[in-house]
């Protein structure tokens, strides 16, 4: 199964960019034609919509991924470099998840988890009917300090998130 997650590390393998930095809102060109990359094979590969893409990859609403999706569809035409790595990507993507599909534990490593899913499934549940995984938390801790760094930025404050006031739990996953 192609997931976002596994097309994420597979370009971050590939341009030697940290999985972090193709999240992260840093525009240069070393960031962002990774990032743009990333972002038109999970629109290729995975019947995910721009708005879910974005969600996974780092935040962003679907019109930033329509956009890189378009500069990407361009350069493939325009650009020979380009083409040869987004057709070697395919492959390394297709050949990675099919050898996932044969491993459960490679499968379950490589789930795309929308944190806003998961919290609306545990808030709608009875008191203590839902106990959600190691990879649901750590999807609901990605999203909370990315809509913090969000908060962050947009007020223009820098301390908007406390660390002091982050649980020793939370820093450990």
């Amino acid at each position: 199964m192609i997931t976002c997650r596994l097309i994420t590390e597979a370009v971050s393998s590939a341009y030697s960019v940290p999985v972090l930095q193709l999240y992260s809102r840093r525009r240069d060109a070393g960031t962002v034609l990774p990032r743009h990359m990333a972002w038109t094979l999970a629109s290729r590969l995975t019947t995910h919509s721009y708005s879910a893409i974005g969600r996974f990859m780092g935040g962003r609403d679907h019109a930033t991924v329509s956009h890189g999706v378009s500069k990407i569809t361009a350069a493939l035409e325009t650009d020979p470099q380009v083409a040869t790595n987004y057709r070697a990507l395919v492959d390394a993507v297709t050949l990675l998840a099919e050898a996932g599909q044969s491993a459960d534990r490679v499968r379950q490593c490589f789930n795309d988890i929308d944190p806003l899913d998961v919290a609306e499934r545990i808030l709608s549940s009875a008191f203590r009917d839902v106990l959600p995984s190691m990879e649901e938390i750590r999807a609901l801790c990605f999203g909370v300090t990315h809509y913090a760094a969000e908060c962050s930025r947009l007020l223009g404050e820098t301390d908007v998130l406390d660390q002091t006031a982050l649980s020793p739990a939370l820093t450990d996953l």
